[in-house]
């Protein structure tokens, strides 16, 4: 829209100003995006968080999400509620939607358990209200990507002041 002031200004008679508004609206950032709990030991749980994070100027309402992998192992927890991955790829709806304010976050907490050595691989989709991403946000999950932990002991081994034998050649 363009505003015109008239005035009795001999040198500006008409001023013209443009103008626009923005509507308010949420803008969802997970931070960060690939959530890597790194390396679990064998019938230990690994953990890390990601922060759902609200950098718009309307509230973000987050509505549900998808958790899902070829892993039982993985764990989300949501505001003291602890999620599974769900094998039919099942949506979480919340009948109230989890309200996020403007510039505020919500911690989600991931863990997994590991009960063999092979990497693992989860993946949550968020949906919301966020108008940029209608098909939800999605946050990948890994653990144990780099191999097996293995834990050897003793963690350092002594074998004394041997001469090596080059030394006698």
């Amino acid at each position: 829209a363009l505003l015109k002031i008239v005035s009795d200004d001999p040198g500006f008679p008409v001023v013209s100003v443009p103008i626009s508004t923005t509507l308010p609206r949420p803008l969802l950032r997970v931070v960060p995006e690939v959530v890597d709990i790194g390396r679990v030991g064998q019938d230990q749980t690994g953990e890390a968080d990601a922060l759902l994070q609200n950098l718009g100027t309307a509230d973000l309402e987050v509505t549900g999400f998808l958790f899902k992998s070829d892993s039982e192992n993985f764990k989300l927890t949501v505001e003291a509620q602890v999620y599974l991955p769900d094998p039919q790829q099942n949506a979480v709806v919340f009948t109230t939607p989890l309200v996020v304010l403007p510039d505020r976050s919500l911690v989600l907490k991931m863990s997994y358990l590991a009960t063999d050595p092979q990497p693992a691989a989860a993946q949550i989709v968020i949906f919301s209200n966020d108008p940029r991403t209608p098909e939800g946000t999605v946050v990948e999950i890994l653990a144990n990507r780099e191999g097996a932990c293995v834990k050897v002991q003793p963690e350092t081994v002594d074998f004394g002041g041997k001469v090596p034998a080059s030394q006698y050649l």
